[in-house]
């Protein structure tokens, strides 16, 4: 009987509800369907491809090319000169050094554009300072300057742009054959007011056309716009741009037309990529669908050994171009230039960092600690100074190190108390994963998997951390100096380092610098740590002050202000944690091996005893 009115019961439900049990069911499909088409777009967007994975930095030469054009000092004074050589230049060679591309490749976006841009020709100059000039072709090692003015009207805006830049790279028959490197300063008044930025690219052509990756910055600190082209087969080129040391867009080029995907690095836009043919928006993805995993296949052009490099090209960062500089030019010897000559003796770049002028920090008094005086102005000034190349790796000594070495430089930790104290953190549902990391030893001697005395080192790590639904995902990239006897660290302590957060994470970067005494490879005395976090121009400043059985006292203050004071042991609660901030109105907390207690007894107890 039970049985017959459980039927008669659904079947009244479905005959009395279709109506419902319709767009339930349309609902459940397409849910279904957006699942599946989730799935697939995520697919999409992480599996790697022939020259590897979608979001890194394409090929070795690129990360060089990219610390390069970073780390080249005040670019704009190259654009002064002393002196100049006539030359009349015809067609071709002038649109290879004012475009780097031939006049057809020109004209073809000029009337691409023209549907939505009317641009006007205002006129554009070429200044040879060196080059073979015969018969209106460069031939050899070249070094030019060049200005581009016109004015460009849309629906919207029209104002004008003005660009002067220089050229250093290799000619053959008027076309760039070989490696050259381009400065350019783009003054516009489209928006009603004049701006200014530059714009610096490197790159090898052979007989004209981009081969191997090719390198364009602009812009810097949290504007930079960094873009890497990679030639590949069958005429397509492939697109990859970061922009404030992020992962922007990814997008392939045929015949200077976008080709398939046009994907998105954002976590809130990489569900949404659009598709292109010939240059056209389509509304329907079946055609990506179909020429994507071809594109995806095709393989790099390599740019080939015997095409001539710039580190074969002296002078070209003399300031101003001299004739003197260019007679060097000419013998375009095998000697490296030290400034000019993209070196691989970097083993990883540093993301983008803007200028860090604007900390807010409590006076010396109010941090309670007889070095503040001392460190404080050193830590700021580090801050202030180009972090970028402060972090960046230098050519040092071969070493390797074992673990607690490692741990040492890495954590200030030897590596038992690193492993007890991330354990206990597990514990307390605090999991941190750190990766392999990788260091470099600018300065030290190494024995025996030791670095004994005075050192620099810098390293980087992928960093993991998740608390419940809290995720992060730093990169972390540091330098460290010191000393070390006996395999310890012992002396002052001066470390550096940020932290790069990826794409999607739930906390912003930082900027750490910190300063502090080892004995015996014990923290002695308080370690003061300055932390500036750009995207909110905020400043956090700790001061560690150590005690007895592993505790230690972390104050903090942020943008000047006392906020709380927590003692912490093997990295988690264990003691009071005060709240300094009146207007939060929250009594001390007594927590125990991280766990909050009811009473205070036993922080009471442990305050006594310390």
């Amino acid at each position: 009987m039970s049985r017959r009115i459980t039927i008669y019961s659904l079947s009244l439900f479905v005959l009395s509800g279709c109506a419902s049990w319709e767009e339930e069911h349309r609902q459940a499909v397409a849910l279904a369907a957006a699942h599946q088409w989730n799935k697939t777009i995520e697919q999409h967007h992480t599996q790697p491809t022939a020259s590897g994975p979608k979001w890194q930095l394409p090929t070795e030469q690129a990360e060089i090319y990219v610390d390069y054009l970073e780390q080249l000092q005040d670019p704009e004074t190259l654009l002064q000169v002393a002196d100049v050589q006539a030359c009349s230049l015809n067609p071709l060679t002038r649109s290879f050094v004012i475009h780097q591309q031939s006049p057809e490749l020109v004209e073809r976006q000029r009337q691409k554009t023209a549907k939505t841009v009317n641009v006007e020709q205002r006129g554009d100059t070429v200044t040879i300072i060196f080059g073979d000039c015969q018969n209106g072709e460069l031939n050899g090692p070249v070094t030019a300057l060049f200005t581009d003015d016109y004015y460009s009207k849309t629906e919207y805006f029209s104002g004008e742009t003005k660009i002067s830049g220089r050229i250093d790279g290799f000619f053959k028959n008027g076309q760039l054959h070989g490696e050259a490197r381009v400065i350019s300063i783009d003054r516009s008044n489209l928006g009603g007011s004049w701006r200014e930025s530059t714009t610096l690219k490197i790159g090898v052509f052979d007989n004209g056309a981009q081969v191997g990756s090719h390198v364009t910055i602009t812009g810097e600190g949290e504007t930079q716009v960094i873009t890497v082209s990679q030639a590949l087969q069958d005429n397509y080129v492939r697109m990859n741009s970061w922009m404030s040391g992020q992962p922007n867009t990814r997008f392939h080029m045929l015949n200077g037309e976008i080709e398939g995907w046009l994907e998105f690095a954002s976590s809130v836009l990489k569900d949404e990529p659009q598709c292109y043919r010939q240059g056209e928006k389509q509304l329907a993805h079946v055609y990506c669908y179909q020429v994507a995993p071809q594109i995806e296949q095709l393989m790099p052009i390599e740019a080939a050994a015997e095409l001539p490099r710039l580190s074969s090209f002296d002078g070209i960062d003399d300031k101003p171009v001299t004739a003197a500089s260019a007679t060097a030019a000419a013998a375009a010897t095998e000697k490296a230039s030290h400034n000019s000559k993209p070196t691989p003796s970097a083993k990883w770049r540093i993301p983008q960092i803007g200028k860090i002028n604007w900390l807010s920090l409590p006076n010396y008094k109010q941090l309670n600690s007889a070095r503040a005086a001392d460190y404080m102005p050193r830590l700021q000034q580090i801050l202030a100074d180009n972090i970028v190349q402060y972090l960046t790796p230098t050519a040092g000594n071969s070493c390797v190190l074992d673990d607690d070495t490692k741990s040492y430089l890495l954590y200030q930790l030897n590596q038992t108390d690193y492993a007890t104290k991330r354990a206990k953190q597990r514990q307390r549902g605090m999991v941190y994963s750190d990766g392999q990391p990788k260091l470099s030893v600018t300065k030290g001697t190494c024995e025996n998997g030791n670095l004994i005395g005075e050192f620099v080192v810098t390293y980087t790590y992928p960093q993991k951390f998740e608390m419940s639904s809290y995720r992060t995902s730093p990169d972390i990239y540091g330098r460290i100096e010191g000393s070390f006897v006996d395999g310890k660290l012992h002396g002052e302590v001066l470390k550096t380092w940020l932290t790069q957060q990826q794409p999607g994470t739930m906390a912003p970067s930082e900027v750490t610098t910190s300063l502090s005494v080892y004995l015996n490879g014990l923290r002695d005395g308080d370690e003061i740590q300055v932390i500036a976090i750009p995207q909110s121009r905020s400043t956090r400043l700790i001061k560690v002050t150590p005690y007895p059985e592993q505790r230690e006292l972390a104050e903090i203050w942020l943008n000047g202000k006392r906020q709380l004071s927590s003692m912490l042991r093997h990295g988690v609660n264990d003691g009071f944690v005060t709240y300094h901030d009146p207007s939060l109105n929250i009594p001390p907390q007594c927590f125990r091996d991280g766990v909050q207690q009811n009473d205070n007894d036993y922080c009471e107890q442990i305050s006594v005893n310390n």
